[in-house]
């Protein structure tokens, strides 16, 4: 199997993984679960860009923020999206370098919003390859 293809598969996984947890309400343990598997969803998310933009646009990257301003060159993401993938980009910084309980709450309630957005990225990709 290309590279590419197990990239999409892995964020495909991933993103599985994290709906699973999306609907947490209260429950702090489910809430940090929901960060955790954001944190490698996106990290699954970004690298299959990268490698997209690498085998199909020949444009070479080595950051998140970096994949993301690409994908908007390319018209993969508009402004709006480009926008909250590198707010994304922000979130998961936090949450991998400390824990603060406001921040955990305030980065969880975005994450529904940033699953969709993940979701229909990776979909485009799949869409793109095949």
């Amino acid at each position: 199997m290309e590279k590419l293809t197990l990239k999409i598969l892995s964020a495909q996984n991933a993103l599985k993984a994290l709906s699973e947890v999306l609907d947490f309400g209260d429950n702090a343990v489910l809430r940090d679960a929901a960060i955790q598997r954001f944190e490698f969803t996106f990290e699954a998310v970004w690298k299959a860009l990268k490698v997209f933009l690498e085998e199909h646009e020949g444009i070479i990257t080595n950051s998140p923020k970096a994949v993301f301003r690409e994908a908007f060159v390319i018209r993969l993401l508009t402004e709006r999206e480009t926008r909250e993938f590198l707010g994304m980009v922000e979130a998961r910084n936090s949450t991998v370098h400390t824990y603060n309980e406001v921040l955990a709450i305030e980065i969880a309630k975005a994450i529904p919003g940033y699953y969709k957005l993940m979701a229909q990225l990776v979909g485009e990709l799949e869409k793109r390859i095949n």
